[in-house]
């Protein structure tokens, strides 16, 4: 058994939640932090690296290589493109206040890199105690497990959540297959209080269509120009009353543009990283003249389609688009309908579905892709 041991946090120094780095820049001494960050960041590479940190070759590596600005090591740590996964965790964890540092515990393995940074983030943004937990693998899957539960057999999940006040007990298993999660709530609740994760109810669904080539060219067309259209129509306002920013680039407001989270949701491979933002919408731009037939020579339009089709409909292939009450958007089972429950529990990983197993006090879980701006 992996374990991740975060003991009961109470966060009261940290103000601002970690992904809003913008407003949490201007609460800090920019010189300060970034000497902060130099030392123990050149400190961190000279130890990889197998320098004695106080001779003369670690000083060089250090400062060549110890200029990390805070945006920066947000991204590194959120797009996981940082060389050595521990220090993604510790390197948020050194922006706080000695401490906070001082009441978290990692107990690291790299399977755990995505626990802890999701741990992490959670205890800068809930502002509240956190409860944490025990990880395992190898659970065989359930016979009653849905079928719309998806593949996570490369994913780690909870192996037991208890939150306080017993507010939720949760079960999630791992199997070779798929994952199960049984969330049992107590009678004298009628809403899911969750320490530590976000529940986000689902307001509106765009249905995917199950094979993309099917029927006749016109017909093809029409549907690939429909489908993300019917998308971008739903994302986008859910985006613009939200607490996110929608496009991080542009106004909002702006009919033309385009929100980076809505090209997150319908051209983000699953299966691999996403695109920076212009690449993701030179991709969007690229498609949309395909299907408008802009010049395209007949070769360039069968590379052109092909390269589409990897990032834009590999995902949403039988996958349901939509959006939530708060704002978000992403995609996820086909079966999805308004009122489902989005569940964003801190260190699982994955972003759940949360349903009613009807005549049962139990919900079932099934991973999905969300995306915030």
């Amino acid at each position: 058994m992996h374990r991740l041991s975060l003991f009961p946090l109470t966060v009261s120094n940290v103000s601002h939640p970690i992904f809003q780095a913008n407003k949490a820049l201007r609460a800090v001494n920019m010189i300060s932090l970034a000497e902060h960050i130099k030392s123990w960041y050149g400190q961190r590479l000279a130890s990889l690296s197998g320098l004695d940190p106080t001779t003369k070759e670690a000083k060089f590596f250090a400062k060549t290589h110890g200029y990390i600005p805070f945006a920066e090591l947000l991204s590194m740590s959120q797009r996981r493109i940082c060389s050595e996964p521990r220090d993604r965790v510790i390197g948020m964890l050194s922006l706080t206040s000695p401490q906070f540092r001082s009441m978290v515990t990692v107990s690291y393995t790299e399977d755990l890199t995505n626990v802890s940074i999701q741990v992490g983030k959670a205890c800068l943004e809930q502002n509240k105690s956190i409860f944490y937990l025990a990880l395992q693998t190898g659970r065989p899957r359930p016979a009653r497990l849905p079928s719309w539960c998806v593949d996570v057999t490369h994913s780690l999940t909870f192996d037991s959540l208890d939150y306080f006040g017993n507010h939720l007990s949760a079960d999630l298993r791992h199997g070779d297959h798929d994952a199960e999660a049984i969330v049992r709530t107590f009678p004298n609740k009628n809403h899911i209080d969750l320490v530590g994760a976000i529940a986000d109810p689902v307001d509106r669904v765009v249905a995917p269509f199950a094979d993309p080539w099917a029927g006749d060219a016109n017909e093809l067309r029409r549907r690939l120009l429909a489908w993300p259209d019917d998308c971008l129509r739903i994302g986008r306002p859910a985006l613009q009353k939200s607490r996110f920013d929608p496009t991080s680039a542009g106004d909002a407001s702006d009919p033309d543009t385009v929100p980076l989270a809505h090209l997150y949701a319908v051209a983000g491979n699953i299966t691999q990283q996403v695109p920076d933002g212009e690449a993701l919408r030179q991709s969007y731009r690229d498609f949309e003249h395909y299907c408008n037939g802009y010049g395209w020579p007949p070769g360039d339009r069968l590379v052109l389609l092909d390269d589409t089709y990897d990032q834009i409909f590999k995902t949403c292939q039988a996958r349901a688009y939509f959006t939530t009450a708060e704002g978000r958007v992403g995609v996820g089972p086909p079966e999805m309908r308004s009122g489902d429950l989005i569940v964003v529990i801190y260190g699982a990983g994955p972003v759940f579905i949360l349903r009613e197993i009807p005549g049962s006090s139990e919900l079932y879980f099934a991973e999905m892709r969300l995306f915030m701006g």
